[in-house]
Protein backbone atom coordinates (compact mmCIF):
# COMPACT_ATOMS: atom_id res chain seq x y z
CA UNK A 1 0.00 0.00 0.00
CA UNK A 2 1.31 3.45 -0.91
CA UNK A 3 0.34 6.33 1.31
CA UNK A 4 0.57 9.85 -0.01
CA UNK A 5 0.94 12.87 2.23
CA UNK A 6 -2.07 15.16 2.13
CA UNK A 7 -2.07 17.81 4.85
CA UNK A 8 -5.43 19.11 5.94
CA UNK A 9 -6.73 22.37 4.50
CA UNK A 10 -7.74 25.46 6.40
CA UNK A 11 -6.27 26.84 9.59
CA UNK A 12 -7.86 26.13 12.96
CA UNK A 13 -6.15 29.21 14.38
CA UNK A 14 -8.98 31.44 13.20
CA UNK A 15 -11.89 29.55 14.74
CA UNK A 16 -14.49 30.69 15.48
CA UNK A 17 -14.46 32.88 12.41
CA UNK A 18 -15.84 36.37 12.84
CA UNK A 19 -16.13 39.60 10.97
CA UNK A 20 -13.24 41.99 11.50
CA UNK A 21 -14.20 45.18 13.32
CA UNK A 22 -12.00 47.30 11.02
CA UNK A 23 -9.82 46.95 7.97
CA UNK A 24 -6.57 47.56 9.89
CA UNK A 25 -5.17 44.52 11.72
CA UNK A 26 -4.03 44.54 15.31
CA UNK A 27 -0.26 44.50 15.83
CA UNK A 28 0.47 42.34 18.86
CA UNK A 29 4.27 42.46 18.76
CA UNK A 30 6.89 44.97 17.65
CA UNK A 31 10.38 43.57 16.94
CA UNK A 32 13.43 44.85 18.87
CA UNK A 33 15.41 47.57 17.13
CA UNK A 34 18.59 49.36 18.26
CA UNK A 35 19.46 51.64 15.33
CA UNK A 36 18.59 55.23 14.63
CA UNK A 37 15.02 56.09 15.62
CA UNK A 38 12.40 55.38 12.97
CA UNK A 39 8.92 53.95 12.59
CA UNK A 40 8.84 50.17 12.84
CA UNK A 41 5.80 49.78 10.61
CA UNK A 42 3.78 51.32 7.83
CA UNK A 43 0.22 51.22 6.48
CA UNK A 44 -0.46 49.91 3.00
CA UNK A 45 -3.41 48.87 0.86
CA UNK A 46 -3.61 45.99 -1.58
CA UNK A 47 -3.62 47.34 -5.12
CA UNK A 48 -3.50 44.18 -7.21
CA UNK A 49 -1.38 41.23 -8.33
CA UNK A 50 1.64 40.73 -10.56
CA UNK A 51 3.74 37.87 -11.91
CA UNK A 52 7.46 37.88 -11.07
CA UNK A 53 9.98 35.91 -13.12
CA UNK A 54 13.29 35.04 -11.48
CA UNK A 55 16.08 32.45 -11.45
CA UNK A 56 15.57 29.81 -8.77
CA UNK A 57 18.70 29.60 -6.58
CA UNK A 58 17.28 27.22 -3.96
CA UNK A 59 19.80 24.41 -3.33
CA UNK A 60 18.65 20.92 -4.39
CA UNK A 61 15.48 22.34 -5.92
CA UNK A 62 14.14 20.59 -9.07
CA UNK A 63 14.10 24.00 -10.77
CA UNK A 64 17.49 25.21 -9.51
CA UNK A 65 19.11 27.45 -12.09
CA UNK A 66 15.94 27.72 -14.16
CA UNK A 67 13.62 30.65 -14.67
CA UNK A 68 10.44 30.27 -12.64
CA UNK A 69 7.42 32.49 -12.04
CA UNK A 70 5.61 33.41 -8.88
CA UNK A 71 2.57 35.52 -8.11
CA UNK A 72 3.18 38.71 -6.16
CA UNK A 73 0.96 41.23 -4.39
CA UNK A 74 1.21 44.93 -5.16
CA UNK A 75 0.75 47.10 -2.06
CA UNK A 76 0.07 50.83 -2.33
CA UNK A 77 1.75 52.80 0.47
CA UNK A 78 0.75 56.47 0.36
CA UNK A 79 2.48 58.79 2.85
CA UNK A 80 1.17 58.70 6.40
CA UNK A 81 0.67 61.72 8.65
CA UNK A 82 2.00 61.69 12.21
CA UNK A 83 -0.91 63.25 14.08
CA UNK A 84 0.26 62.57 17.63
CA UNK A 85 2.64 60.84 19.96
CA UNK A 86 1.93 58.45 22.84
CA UNK A 87 4.28 57.54 25.67
CA UNK A 88 3.99 54.28 27.61
CA UNK A 89 5.42 53.23 30.94
CA UNK A 90 5.29 49.92 32.78
CA UNK A 91 2.89 48.84 35.51
CA UNK A 92 2.48 45.25 36.68
CA UNK A 93 4.57 44.12 33.70
CA UNK A 94 2.14 45.74 31.30
CA UNK A 95 2.17 48.90 29.25
CA UNK A 96 0.47 51.91 30.79
CA UNK A 97 -0.19 55.11 28.88
CA UNK A 98 1.55 58.05 30.55
CA UNK A 99 0.67 60.79 28.10
CA UNK A 100 -0.74 61.58 24.68
CA UNK A 101 -0.14 64.72 22.64
CA UNK A 102 -1.76 65.72 19.34
CA UNK A 103 -0.36 67.89 16.60
CA UNK A 104 -1.89 71.23 15.68
CA UNK A 105 -0.91 70.89 12.01
CA UNK A 106 -3.22 68.01 11.06
CA UNK A 107 -4.90 68.59 7.66
CA UNK A 108 -8.51 69.70 7.88
CA UNK A 109 -9.82 66.74 5.85
CA UNK A 110 -8.33 64.42 8.47
CA UNK A 111 -9.06 66.58 11.52
CA UNK A 112 -12.83 66.46 10.97
CA UNK A 113 -12.83 62.66 11.22
CA UNK A 114 -11.00 62.33 14.55
CA UNK A 115 -13.40 62.99 17.42
CA UNK A 116 -10.64 62.71 20.05
CA UNK A 117 -8.32 65.22 18.37
CA UNK A 118 -7.38 67.83 20.97
CA UNK A 119 -4.17 69.82 20.36
CA UNK A 120 -2.53 70.63 23.68
CA UNK A 121 1.00 71.95 24.05
CA UNK A 122 0.94 71.28 27.80
CA UNK A 123 0.42 67.57 27.14
CA UNK A 124 3.56 67.51 24.99
CA UNK A 125 5.62 69.26 27.67
CA UNK A 126 4.30 66.84 30.29
CA UNK A 127 5.29 63.92 28.09
CA UNK A 128 8.82 65.29 27.74
CA UNK A 129 9.07 65.67 31.52
CA UNK A 130 8.24 61.96 31.94
CA UNK A 131 10.92 60.72 29.55
CA UNK A 132 12.75 58.94 32.39
CA UNK A 133 9.68 56.79 33.04
CA UNK A 134 8.97 55.97 29.41
CA UNK A 135 9.80 52.51 28.06
CA UNK A 136 8.07 52.84 24.67
CA UNK A 137 7.12 55.67 22.33
CA UNK A 138 4.53 55.32 19.58
CA UNK A 139 3.38 57.62 16.82
CA UNK A 140 -0.30 58.05 16.00
CA UNK A 141 -0.21 57.49 12.26
CA UNK A 142 -3.02 58.50 9.92
CA UNK A 143 -3.22 56.77 6.56
CA UNK A 144 -4.54 58.54 3.49
CA UNK A 145 -6.52 55.91 1.56
CA UNK A 146 -7.68 58.45 -1.03
CA UNK A 147 -4.08 58.72 -2.27
CA UNK A 148 -4.07 54.95 -2.83
CA UNK A 149 -7.05 55.15 -5.16
CA UNK A 150 -9.62 53.99 -2.62
CA UNK A 151 -13.07 55.63 -2.78
CA UNK A 152 -13.04 57.03 0.73
CA UNK A 153 -11.47 59.92 2.61
CA UNK A 154 -11.75 58.76 6.23
CA UNK A 155 -8.23 58.09 7.54
CA UNK A 156 -7.20 54.81 9.14
CA UNK A 157 -5.58 55.37 12.53
CA UNK A 158 -2.82 53.15 13.90
CA UNK A 159 -0.26 53.47 16.67
CA UNK A 160 3.19 52.59 15.31
CA UNK A 161 6.12 52.02 17.64
CA UNK A 162 9.25 54.10 17.15
CA UNK A 163 12.43 52.04 17.43
CA UNK A 164 15.70 53.09 19.03
CA UNK A 165 16.53 54.62 22.41
CA UNK A 166 13.48 55.99 24.18
CA UNK A 167 14.83 59.53 24.52
CA UNK A 168 15.83 59.71 20.86
CA UNK A 169 12.54 58.09 19.83
CA UNK A 170 10.62 60.80 21.68
CA UNK A 171 12.64 63.55 19.99
CA UNK A 172 12.05 61.88 16.62
CA UNK A 173 8.30 61.69 17.23
CA UNK A 174 8.15 65.36 18.24
CA UNK A 175 10.10 66.37 15.13
CA UNK A 176 7.63 64.48 12.90
CA UNK A 177 4.44 65.83 14.49
CA UNK A 178 2.06 67.06 11.80
CA UNK A 179 4.37 65.98 8.97
CA UNK A 180 4.21 63.26 6.37
CA UNK A 181 6.39 60.15 6.50
CA UNK A 182 7.09 58.22 3.31
CA UNK A 183 7.75 54.53 2.94
CA UNK A 184 11.39 55.23 1.98
CA UNK A 185 12.05 56.48 5.52
CA UNK A 186 10.95 53.17 7.04
CA UNK A 187 11.99 50.39 4.65
CA UNK A 188 14.82 50.02 2.18
CA UNK A 189 14.90 47.87 -0.99
CA UNK A 190 15.79 44.30 -0.11
CA UNK A 191 14.51 44.40 3.49
CA UNK A 192 12.70 41.35 4.85
CA UNK A 193 9.45 42.45 6.47
CA UNK A 194 6.41 40.91 8.11
CA UNK A 195 3.01 41.63 6.59
CA UNK A 196 -0.12 41.62 8.76
CA UNK A 197 -3.49 41.88 7.05
CA UNK A 198 -7.21 41.25 7.41
CA UNK A 199 -8.54 38.55 5.10
CA UNK A 200 -11.52 39.23 2.89
CA UNK A 201 -14.83 37.64 3.81
CA UNK A 202 -15.77 34.43 2.04
CA UNK A 203 -19.41 34.33 3.10
CA UNK A 204 -21.11 31.11 4.12
CA UNK A 205 -18.54 28.81 2.52
CA UNK A 206 -19.10 25.07 2.44
CA UNK A 207 -16.70 22.37 3.54
CA UNK A 208 -15.20 21.92 0.05
CA UNK A 209 -14.01 25.51 -0.20
CA UNK A 210 -13.31 26.02 3.48
CA UNK A 211 -11.57 22.76 4.35
CA UNK A 212 -10.70 21.28 0.97
CA UNK A 213 -12.54 17.96 1.34
CA UNK A 214 -13.03 15.71 -1.68
CA UNK A 215 -16.22 15.91 -3.73
CA UNK A 216 -17.88 12.50 -3.51
CA UNK A 217 -19.00 10.39 -6.53
CA UNK A 218 -22.12 11.29 -8.43
CA UNK A 219 -24.29 8.46 -7.06
CA UNK A 220 -23.89 9.39 -3.40
CA UNK A 221 -27.43 9.63 -2.01
CA UNK A 222 -26.72 11.82 1.00
CA UNK A 223 -24.94 14.55 -0.95
CA UNK A 224 -21.64 15.11 -2.69
CA UNK A 225 -20.19 18.24 -1.09
CA UNK A 226 -20.32 16.81 2.42
CA UNK A 227 -17.89 15.17 4.81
Amino acid sequence: MVKYSRPRHGSLAYLPRGRASRILPRVRYWPPYDGEPKLLGFIGYKAGHMTAYYIDTTPNSPTQGLEVSKVGTVVATPPIVVAGVVGYGEENQRLKELGRAWSEEVPEVIRRRIPTWRPNQDALEKLKALKDELIEVRAIALAQPALAGLPRKAPDILEIKIGGEVEKALDYAVSKLGKEVKIEEVFKPGDFIDVIAVTKGKGFAGVVKRWGVKILPRKKRRGRRVV
